[in-house]
């Protein structure tokens, strides 16, 4: 294939995927958004790097304001990034515009947060998961119709949903419809965006397994965004903690949920509310001092040291490197100086 470049690797990449493929890498992205008249650049994005592999789920997880959604939009080049690069399944597609891009289109699909606000509300479902069978295979109506049925009936709907218009469907229904319509055109690549966010917790579980099992089916990759560990845990073979536009832990889902190597990955956990009310009462919770700094002010030194427990000198002044473990990797100094955790949990620090 014309325009095809070297794949590396990059720190953290390919642990706990269940295939050795990479089909997405991402190498150093960094977005800028230019501020207006004399405003600060804003720095969305700073030296994000990644791999997902072919059938895996990567866990994009962090506050609002951390990047997640820029990042999702950049790996499916719907914005372009300042800086880095993007590759697809070996391909560089960094620089794709036109015909080109609108043939990857067929291989990356989203599901967006606002899932209401990305469905036409004067188009029934039949339209709305048709178009893109015409516009990508070229499908007339009444194969569209069949097709749109098959898909409906894939992710928990049923042909008698074909004629319902948007604002006639509950959440749950929206956002299966939004997720058929992803799947249509057959791509390797989903990204979700808080896609059970605005869902009841019993209609998240049923979305959260539909989710696992039409992967198990149909081999599909996802960039799963969110802020909610717990649902990121049970969905995610790897995940990846953005704080302040930069990925400062990433490892197994298992390791990060059981054995987290950043303080705020851990503030994070703990923030996650335990089945059994007792237990839940008697953890301790970590309640982080202060605001998130800006994107247009990045502090020096460690980005997180303004709002770290553990904070000592060095974090003030260096920024910590995104150094590897054998199941993932973290960006903290606590692991080479001061209590040099070399890996360890930080939770054993944990300050009472």
């Amino acid at each position: 294939m014309s325009g095809e470049t070297p794949v590396t690797t990059v720190p953290g990449a390919g642990q706990g995927s269940p295939a050795n493929e990479e089909l997405v890498v991402a190498e150093n992205l960094r977005k800028v958004f230019g501020g207006r008249r004399r405003s600060p650049d804003t720095v969305a994005v700073d030296g994000v790097s990644f791999t997902i592999g072919k059938g895996e789920t990567l866990g994009l997880v962090g506050e609002s304001g951390s990047g997640k959604s820029t990042t999702g939009r950049m790996v499916l080049r719907l914005i372009d990034p300042t800086e880095g690069r993007i590759a697809f399944d070996g391909r560089d597609i960094t620089n794709v515009s036109g015909a080109e891009l609108r043939e990857l289109r067929r291989s990356m699909q989203a599901v967006f947060q606002d899932i209401t606000g990305s469905l036409n509300p004067k188009m029934t479902v039949r339209q709305i998961i048709g178009e893109p069978l015409k516009f990508h295979q070229n499908l007339g109506r009444a194969d569209q119709t069949d097709q749109a049925t098959e898909l409906l009936e894939l992710v928990g709907l049923s042909s008698y949903h074909l004629g319902r218009y948007p604002y006639e469907l509950s959440g749950g229904q929206r956002q299966r419809v939004g997720l058929a319509r992803a799947l249509a055109v057959e791509p390797e690549l989903i990204v979700l965006d808080e896609p059970v966010s605005a869902l009841d917790v019993s209609t998240q579980s049923q979305a959260i397994n539909l989710l696992s099992d039409l992967q198990d089916r149909l081999g599909v990759a996802y960039l799963l965004v969110a802020h909610d560990l717990f649902v990121v845990h049970h969905v995610s073979h790897r995940i990846a903690v953005m704080y302040l536009g930069a990925i400062v832990e990433l490892g197994t889902a298992e390791q990060i949920y059981s054995h987290p190597r950043h303080p705020y990955t851990e503030a994070l956990l703990s923030a996650v509310p335990h089945p059994d009310p007792e237990v839940d009462r008697s953890r301790n919770r970590i309640v982080l001092k202060g605001e998130v700094p800006s994107a247009t002010d990045i502090p020096t030194g460690c980005r997180f040291q303004t709002r770290c427990p553990y904070v000592f000198e060095r974090c003030k002044t260096e920024e910590p490197a995104l150094s590897p473990f054998s199941d993932g990797s973290v960006a903290c100094h606590l692991h080479e100086d001061g209590p040099a955790l070399a890996g360890e949990s930080v939770t054993q620090l944990r300050i009472t």
